[in-house]
């Protein structure tokens, strides 16, 4: 019967759409094991394999951002600094709150000897962040930016900021990467 065909193609398109997004997930999960166990090249493989499934999959649109960070850490680690800014630019217009996207773009620009918009970036992930860690590994990165861009005060006082921040003894968290 028609009803029949109609409830067997619906079956169909809703298995093949769960294949994808188990496809999708598998490959975001083997990004972030690539990038924790210091494999950016295959980190980026996996991202990137992960994003081309989710830009089909109008469920995956909450990943895109994640998705796009993993493949611009894998970058940045890869040394590829101009397709990691592509990337993690690309994440902050897709999950905006992303605080890990605006450190990463920080640490790049003070590898790329940019003080000025190192500084504009991580103080854009130190507003969005939510844990001592996590500010105070951006304030160690502020330390290094301010010194570069030879502002010795604000150096010192992000160190100070990082070395109360890191030695509280809240649990501490995964790295940025996970």
């Amino acid at each position: 019967s028609e009803a029949d065909k109609a409830n067997a193609r619906q079956l169909r398109q809703t298995t093949s759409e769960n294949l994808k997004a188990a496809k999708m997930f598998s490959h975001k999960s083997s990004a972030i094991f690539y990038l924790c166990f210091g494999l950016p090249v295959q980190a980026s493989h996996s991202a990137r394999l992960a994003i081309s499934l989710a830009e089909s999959n109008a469920a995956a649109n909450d990943q895109k951002g994640p998705l796009h960070f993993y493949s611009g850490a894998a970058s940045f680690w890869s040394g590829e600094y101009s397709g990691a800014e592509e990337q993690l630019k690309k994440s902050l217009e897709l999950s905006p709150g992303l605080p890990y996207a605006s450190y990463y773009l920080g640490d790049l620009y003070i590898a790329e000897k940019q003080p000025l918009k190192a500084i504009e970036w991580l103080n854009a992930a130190r507003a969005k962040s939510n844990s001592d860690e996590q500010k105070g590994n951006i304030d160690r990165a502020l330390a290094l930016a301010y010194t570069l861009n030879n502002q010795p005060k604000l150096a010192k006082q992000h160190i100070e900021n990082a070395r109360r921040e890191l030695s509280s003894t809240a649990t501490k968290e995964f790295p940025f990467i996970a």
